[in-house]
Formats: structure tokens, sequence, C-alpha cells
């Protein structure tokens, strides 16, 4: 059989490819994304523990400790009722625990069908980011 014409060869091909393009830059994309955010929790629990290792005897530690952490947390970042947890309950080994717990919105639709424990939230489907750090008092 010989076909005369090739014309929308490309179109059809660029059809087939289009949908696991769209779902590997968007999965690229949301994974940098909650990635970050991550990053920035981590960092915000192990600055906080470490505040709160040195400040352990003052009196206003707890509270220091959590407008220090909200200071670093970006925007982005959704807090919930209780977000920041601030723990000197351990008179025997001397620790200090910090979490700190938040959703981070997926900015793709996508991905969002891939998070099986994603909640919806109030702007979309969210992924839970949780940051446990412990020190010794000073």
């Amino acid at each position: 059989m010989i076909f005369k014409s090739e014309k929308g060869q490309a179109m059809v091909e660029f059809a087939l490819i289009l949908i696991p393009m769209l779902i590997l830059i968007g999965g690229i994309i949301d994974f940098g994304w909650i990635f970050y955010h991550k990053v920035i929790v981590n960092n915000a629990a192990r600055e906080g523990a470490r505040y709160a290792a040195i400040h352990a005897k003052d009196t206003t530690y707890d509270t220091d400790t959590e407008s220090l952490i909200n200071g670093i947390l970006p925007p982005t970042l959704i807090r919930g009722v209780d977000p920041i947890s601030v723990d000197k309950d351990r008179p025997a080994t001397g620790d200090i625990t910090v979490t700190i717990t938040g959703d981070v919105d997926i900015l793709t639709p996508f991905i969002s069908m891939i998070f099986t424990d994603s909640n919806a939230g109030r702007d979309g489907i969210q992924k839970e980011i949780t940051s446990t750090t412990i020190m010794k008092m000073e």
C-alpha cells in the first residue's frame, strides 16, 4: 500500500507523547516543591531544638522557640491548629523534643492522584510534612 501524504503524522505522535511528558514534568516540579519544604521544616526543627536546648531554663523558652520557628518556616507551608510542639517533660534524660507538622499544596493535578496519604485541604490536595528533632538540654 502506498501512502501519498503524511500530513498529521507529527501531530499524532505528539498527542501520544504529551500525557507522559506532562506527568514527568509535573512530577519533577512537585518533587522539588515538596523536597524544598521538607528541608526547610527539618532545618526549622533543628534550629528550634537548638534554641530550646540552650534556653531551657528560661521561663518563656517555648513561646520564644515557636516564634523563632515561625520566622524560619515559609508562608507556603499551611500550619494546622498546633503545628509546633516543644516538649521538655523528660527530666531523667534531659532531652528537648521539637516537632513541626504542616501541609504543602501539591501543584500539579497528575501527581496529586499518586499520593494516597494526601488530604484535601482548603486549596486543593496537600501532602503532610513532619519533622522531629531531639537535643540534650545544656
